[in-house]
């Protein structure tokens, strides 16, 4: 296919969820595959997504790993990017929970556990009376809006309309993330999840679903057991806040040496579409 356009074509692959695609059967299915078999070069953000591929026939030296994350700036870490509105909220709540996501589901559920993150707070709220749970839209189309409502009903149902602040506000997440207490995850399924590698960065505890392969420091829950869930993020609260240590400064130092892989990675791609010759697969 490459080939018959003269072109150097490379896929990133972020989410597992495209792995019920190339798993699957139908049209659908056997055209992922076929592309994916013909490109020049797939980078994956995770190993699970790297084996799945070799598993359809992508050769191994077109398969390549990098995940997505780069440490936030200084600048964008500053609580100036907070809306006004949400650091109120913040402010007047202890402990505070933060998660991100959007509208959308898997296989039927709730892809990003806003139902669980309501019953959450609803568990929790009993010993932590002032609880404060933020729930950042990175998207929200007008599309969203009837889930959205039926979320903020729920949570109005449960008596939790003081305690859970759904943030459709744009902005920077990172700012937000650093007012946590703790950062949750209850995805049921993912990619490697940028906003867990942040709040590791920033030593905010996190806990998060055991759909995929998480960071080393992530505690896990069984997913979709909000008892469980529950269970892990008081457990995340007895956690100290870690300021930013040598382990950030690693997980830096690892950043700048994955752009720089990434950027050998691209201009060896150029290269050997131009020559010919063989690449070697990266992975950092």
């Amino acid at each position: 296919m490459r080939q018959w356009r003269g072109k150097v074509v490379a896929i990133r692959l972020q989410n597992t969820r495209v792995l019920d695609c190339l798993e699957g059967g139908g049209c659908r299915g056997r055209i992922a595959r076929y592309a994916l078999r013909h490109v020049s070069a797939v980078v994956c953000v995770n190993q699970e997504l790297a084996t799945a591929l070799r598993r359809i026939g992508v050769g191994p030296e077109r398969i390549h790993m990098f995940p997505g994350f780069l440490p936030p700036s200084a600048a964008e870490q500053s609580p100036q990017h907070v809306d006004p509105d949400v650091r109120t909220f913040c402010d007047a709540h202890s402990p505070l929970i933060v998660a991100n996501g959007k509208v959308a589901y898997w296989r039927g559920q709730d892809l990003y556990g806003f139902d669980q993150l309501i019953l959450l707070t609803e568990r929790l709220k009993s010993t932590f009376p002032n609880i404060g749970t933020v729930i950042s839209f990175w998207d929200h189309l007008p599309s969203d809006q009837p889930r959205l409502n039926h979320l903020v009903a729920t949570a109005r149902a449960k008596g939790l309309e003081k305690n859970i602040l759904f943030n459709t506000t744009p902005g920077l997440f990172v700012p937000i993330l650093d007012l946590a207490d703790v950062f949750v995850r209850p995805t049921v399924t993912d990619g490697d999840a940028n906003s867990i590698r942040e709040a590791l960065y920033l030593g905010v505890p996190v806990v998060a679903s055991d759909a995929v392969v998480r960071p080393p420091g992530t505690i896990l829950f069984r997913t979709r057991d909000i008892t469980d869930f529950a269970d892990k993020t008081v457990q995340a609260l007895r956690v100290k806040r870690q300021p930013i240590s040598n382990t950030a400064i690693s997980e830096q130092n690892t950043a700048v040496a994955r752009s720089e892989a990434y950027l050998a990675f691209l201009s060896d791609l150029v290269r050997s579409a131009k020559s010919g010759r063989n690449r070697r697969a990266y992975s950092i």
